[in-house]
């Protein structure tokens, strides 16, 4: 009995670790990677896609605060560029009101093309802080307003993903001084 017992212990852990090899316990996310800013300065918030290399389509909306950060623009990621997505934002009013950008990212799914397997650059935020505001931290959060998050592969199917925010930081500039000992050399060195 106790060898049927370490026989099927061993080949159900054999056979975890296939599927693992094979993908199948893989996990797509969504995540917004955390950035740094300067007060007077603008800075790109990276969204970026762990794909299945599956992936066709993928809505979301971020929330952010608006007491800290102004939004200036959005763009394809560069990896979103390369499949020839399209994209709608919600009005610029409603970002700089309720502080969210809704996002939907299609490929041409007539076509079959989708995202490369692992990280993808798929979008880019473009952020400023508040004029006056010196320091902070502000989170930007996946949200389900004005676009629900989802992700479908090509045949339009869901395709169960994790969304993940990120934080930006206000950092006021480094700042330099020189103090006002001095020394003087001669020619020759010393």
């Amino acid at each position: 009995m106790k060898l049927i017992q370490k026989i099927w212990r061993t080949s159900t852990l054999l056979l975890i670790l296939g599927l693992a090899q094979q993908g199948w316990c893989a996990e797509r996310i969504v995540r917004a990677q955390a950035m740094t800013i300067a007060p007077g300065q603008t800075n790109r918030m990276l969204i970026l896609l762990e794909s299945l290399g599956d992936e066709s389509a993928v809505g979301f909306s971020i929330a952010f605060n608006t007491n800290l950060l102004r939004f200036v623009g959005a763009e394809l990621g560069v990896d979103s560029t390369n499949v020839n997505a399209s994209v709608p934002l919600v009005n610029l009013d409603e970002i700089a009101t309720f502080g969210r950008v809704g996002v939907a990212l299609g490929l041409d799914i007539f076509g079959g093309v989708t995202y490369p397997e692992g990280t993808n650059v798929i979008f880019e935020v473009l952020f400023t802080p508040v004029a006056g505001v010196t320091s902070g931290v502000s989170s930007v959060v996946f949200t389900n307003q004005p676009f629900d998050t989802a992700l479908s592969d090509a045949e339009a199917n869901d395709a169960p993903a994790t969304f993940i925010g990120a934080t930006v930081t206000i950092q006021p500039p480094c700042s330099y001084a020189l103090n006002t000992n001095a020394a003087w050399f001669a020619a020759g060195g010393s």
